[in-house]
């Protein structure tokens, strides 16, 4: 499988995915290395078992709004 960085992902697709940057720019040169993505809506009230941490992490307009 081949790889991307955050930052290529998010200048080539941002618009066609409407994805927006909400965790800084210190993760923008990391390759995403797996096609799969997570919405972490139970890790973000602390639980972490069986979390995926290689996955992409897609925060909803529901999680979003409710004040993330």
């Amino acid at each position: 499988m081949s790889t991307i960085d955050v930052n290529t992902l998010l200048k080539e697709k941002s618009g066609y995915f409407k994805l927006e940057l909400l965790s800084g720019n210190n993760g923008l040169g990391r390759k995403i290395t797996v096609p799969d993505i997570n919405r972490p809506g139970l890790a973000l009230t602390g639980f972490f078992g069986h979390f995926p941490y290689e996955r992409m992490q897609i925060i909803g307009t529901s999680v979003k709004a409710y004040g993330l």
